[in-house]
């Protein structure tokens, strides 16, 4: 599965660059990397995106205005309708677009859930989703390997009970407690809420390993890498303990509403 990266030139330092990074250049079409020397620019960009899969396109009002973007929209839209591309995922990373906007095709507003999202590891990890749900979509050797789990019957037994109760509630946070070491408890949460369909397969979990000896000040470091960076400058070491669980909460709350 290949994603082709639709963006303007002025977002590729700070957004498409470092997620193309993450991604790999198998994984995904970036301008810079694949577009073969010598030849035509809009060949390049039509060869390239008609052997993708997933169309990823980087809204903002650059891209939007950019002529080469909207080539790339109208053949994008083109593949899809023909079957040709899996998917389209536009993420708007402008802080002067909304989903509203009258620069987005009307089209696009009415077709897809559109969503600002200015931290590339969380747009990376959306676009590795989207790519790992396209494997397994299209290749049924795939689905069977996300079925297979071995044991810990009577613990996924319990886990549905709780889930499917009479009350129909449905929880907000699951924790993990109380495992001995190598048991797999990420392993277990993830089966076990893919079988409660809690989530859909693929699902990949953010996850923030903690040490015995950590305290809430390494909690907060760590759960800053994958939300928004307005925090850089705040030390949390020195401020007040209650203003420690506030930033914690306010962290976390951010990251699940990503």
């Amino acid at each position: 599965m290949k994603a082709f990266l639709s963006h303007s030139s002025f977002d590729k330092e700070r957004f498409v660059r470092p997620i193309a990074n993450l991604l790999g250049k198998s994984r995904c079409v970036f301008d810079e990397r694949t577009f073969e020397a010598g030849y035509p620019t809009l060949q390049e960009i039509f060869r390239t995106l008609d052997e993708s899969d997933l169309f990823v396109l980087f809204i903002s009002r650059k891209a939007l205005a950019s002529a080469w973007v909207k080539k790339e929209i109208k053949r994008a839209k083109e593949n899809l309708q023909e079957g040709e591309l899996l998917r389209f995922l536009p993420i708007i990373i402008d802080d002067g677009i909304t989903h509203e906007s009258e620069e987005i095709p009307d089209w696009m507003k009415k077709s897809y859930n559109l969503k600002r999202i200015q931290n590339p590891t969380i747009i990376y990890n959306k676009i590795d989703m989207a790519l790992k749900s396209l494997a397994i979509e299209t290749n049924p050797i795939n689905r069977k390997l996300t079925q297979i789990f071995v044991g810990r019957n009577n613990e996924i037994e319990d886990f549905e009970n709780d889930i499917n109760n009479i009350e129909g509630w449905v929880p907000r946070f699951i924790v993990a407690h109380s495992f001995y070491e190598g048991m797999g408890r990420r392993t277990f949460l993830k089966q076990a809420m893919i079988k409660t369909n809690l989530v859909r397969a693929p699902f990949i979990p953010r996850i923030i390993n903690m040490e015995h000896n950590e305290s809430i000040e390494h909690f907060i470091m760590k759960s800053i890498l994958i939300t928004p960076d307005k925090y850089v400058g705040v030390d949390f070491f020195t401020i007040p303990y209650k203003d420690k669980i506030s930033y914690a909460i306010e962290i976390l709350r951010e990251s699940v509403e990503k």
